[in-house]
């Protein structure tokens, strides 16, 4: 086989014939060759020559000359029989090509030791100098150098020449210029990049050459770190060459609309600045666009739609996309429904919908047009929040249950490495702001947008709910009667979790169904119809159980975490109501889940405020177990606008958190 003679790469140390520590778990049964001289700098031997000149002997010039020879011959001994004894252990019988396809796998996994060598991108690297053989095979396959490193500019030019002929991949993000000088050498190899990503400034990028022809391009990223400054792409870029393009993502540019890159994708995303409208195709170029990619499998596009007129109609005939999965879109509710209303799909797996309005009336057209995209999904995980200093309620929905959702505080720290990974992004997700709602219609508007969010998923197999609010709001933004009728159609919900002033109307919503004493607080009832409290309109449960006059909502609930509410706090439920302590409510409902057979087994407590060893002491006779974080976050009285944790007083101290 025959090496390449290039130069190491810069920062690297070769010793041929030895193997790297780094990695003598993998090659333990390699031979280790180490000096028992130490490795002195060439420039520390040019000064020594100097002096050496002043000191020179003859003889023992010549002696030491033997010597040295004799040395190295000695080493050179060493390093052969090492070879050979390299050459006879397992791993040197797999053949090259094997060795080339694990060297190639390495190149593309994600593992630790990149990291520890504070290069990921390029650790792999340290594999060629485990011995002479892998060096060889490695400089033989020019697949293994086509990731050019940007984070190691000097390496750039040496990658390029060991990659050969093979496709590059070309991928830079970065505010800076101190990189364009080796971005233009890759872009001169256009015509073997396959795959181009550039993060870069606007003024950066008008400084690039774009033209050639780029027969090999499957894979275009053009991101515009200032999106305010439209990047312009003109129409013949690349020379109108790019047949084969498939995935195209363009943030902050201004394409030409008109350009065949528009063609043949299987992936498009287009992000444009929100004020840009001028930087938008037409409302009759985009279903143009949209139908002459028959083949997309996900298309996402942000801020980028044409505004509508009153006259605006769907397209016509439907724009077809029978391979779609994944649809991605953020703008305004009209334009939105309007694009929605003009697909032709089939039923998707991944929606994300993320839009605003004036009026909740317009959401009501776009959850009807997203009525025609089946979600073919089951939803296990349903996560709600709302934020009305935003005016924003936003629902999402996962395939799959939060790993951590079962796991208490405690233990979270064993088990970080086994969900570090875990992909947290929704397949169904709604995002919706109204510009403009009173704050007395609140609740009222948030529950319509969440009835009818909830109504496009399937909630047949839902195992958890996590329901979270602004932690400053002064009350929960969904009322208890939303919650109770959502909690009726659930059987499966096994983890509940609520955040903030989430926490009241949702828990309120669990307890039993109650009868209004005269002094204003609940009275257990059994056997009887359950009757609302006082202000709240009066129903018969729809389900009732065996011993009680009311339904226990969620039966199957094993796990309740409750985050970032303050146990003392009261809440009134309705105006005319004598308030309880938020902890008194709570192990009421939880007391009466247990006489009934529905116990919560594990109690889970996060950031609370007022909580002690006293106030779980109350509660633990009526759960399973209890998970607390151990800290008392007690609202600060000298700044009623923060939250304070003061480290100084011992959490464990039940006098403490006042």
């Amino acid at each position: 086989m025959t090496t390449p003679q290039r130069q190491p790469l810069d920062g690297a140390i070769h010793s041929a014939g030895c193997v790297n520590p780094l990695l003598s778990d993998v090659t333990d049964q390699v031979a280790v060759v180490q000096p028992h001289y130490p490795i002195i700098h060439p420039s520390l031997l040019q000064k020594m020559a100097q002096h050496r000149s002043f000191l020179s002997d003859p003889q023992s010039d010549t002696a030491l000359a033997t010597i040295d020879s004799d040395i190295a011959s000695h080493f050179e001994s060493i390093r052969q029989l090492c070879t050979k004894r390299n050459s006879l252990v397992p791993v040197s019988r797999l053949p090259p090509e094997v060795l080339a396809n694990i060297f190639q796998h390495a190149t593309q996994s994600d593992l630790s030791l990149g990291f520890a060598l504070g290069s990921p991108a390029v650790w792999w690297i340290a594999i060629t100098y485990v011995c002479r053989c892998w060096r060889e095979v490695a400089l033989a396959t020019p697949s293994l150098w086509c990731s050019l490193p940007f984070h190691r500019p000097k390496w750039v030019p040496e990658m390029i020449a060991r990659s050969k002929i093979a496709p590059l991949q070309v991928e830079v993000a970065s505010e800076s210029s101190r990189v364009l000088p080796q971005i233009r050498m890759a872009l001169e190899h256009m015509p073997r990049i396959r795959v181009l990503g550039l993060e870069l400034r606007a003024s950066d990028f008008r400084t690039l050459p774009l033209t050639s022809p780029a027969p090999l391009l499957h894979t275009l990223k053009l991101f515009n770190w200032i999106t305010e400054d439209p990047l312009p792409i003109p129409e013949n870029a690349f020379d109108l060459v790019t047949p084969s393009l498939r995935q195209l993502e363009l943030t902050g540019c201004a394409p030409s609309w008109d350009s065949p890159m528009f063609s043949g994708l299987t992936c498009l995303r287009l992000h444009t600045s929100f004020d840009l409208v001028s930087a938008r195709p037409s409302f009759t170029r985009l279903p143009e666009i949209l139908g002459s990619n028959p083949l997309l499998e996900s298309l996402s596009l942000i801020n980028c739609l044409p505004p509508v007129s009153t006259d605006s109609r769907p397209s016509s005939p439907p724009i077809l996309l029978p391979m779609l999965t994944k649809l991605h879109l953020e703008g305004e509710a009209l334009c939105c429904s309007l694009l929605v209303s003009s697909l032709s799909v089939p039923p998707i797996i991944a929606l994300k919908l993320s839009s605003f309005a004036s009026t909740s009336s317009r959401f009501t057209s776009l959850f009807a047009s997203a009525k025609k995209l089946i979600i073919s999904t089951s939803v296990l995980c349903l996560e709600i929040s709302t934020s009305w200093t935003r005016a924003t309620v936003t629902l999402k929905g996962y395939d799959r249950p939060f790993p951590s959702s079962h796991i208490i505080p405690e233990e979270i720290d064993t088990t970080k490495g086994a969900s570090v990974h875990w992909d947290r992004t929704p397949h169904i997700e709604f995002c919706l702001r109204l510009s403009e709602v009173l704050s007395e219609a609140r609740s009222e508007c948030a529950e319509k947008i969440l009835t009818e969010g909830c109504s496009l998923m399937d909630l047949t197999r839902l195992e958890e709910i996590h329901a979270d609010t602004d932690v400053h709001m002064t009350k929960g933004t969904i009322n208890e009667s939303w919650w109770r009728r959502l909690f009726e159609k659930l059987q499966r919900v096994k983890t509940l979790t609520v955040s903030g002033r989430a926490c009241f109307p949702a828990l309120f919503a669990l307890g039993k169904s109650v009868e209004q004493t005269k002094s204003g607080m609940e009275t257990v009832k059994p056997g009887r119809a359950a009757i609302v409290l006082a202000g709240s309109p009066s129903r018969l449960s729809s389900a009732p159980t065996t011993r009680i006059g009311g339904p226990i909502l969620l039966p199957n609930l094993t796990t309740l975490s409750i985050n970032f509410a303050d146990l003392d706090e009261a809440f009134y439920r309705s105006a005319s109501q004598i308030s309880a302590p938020f902890i008194d409510v709570l192990k009421k409902m939880l007391k009466w889940r247990k006489k009934y057979g529905k116990r919560v087994e594990k109690l889970l407590l996060g950031g609370c405020s007022h909580t002690d060893l006293d106030v779980l002491d109350g509660i633990w006779a009526t759960v399973g177990d209890i998970g607390w974080d151990g800290e008392d976050c007690a609202k600060d009285e000298s700044d009623e606008d923060y939250y304070v944790l003061d480290t100084d007083v011992d959490p464990l101290d039940s006098d403490s958190s006042d």
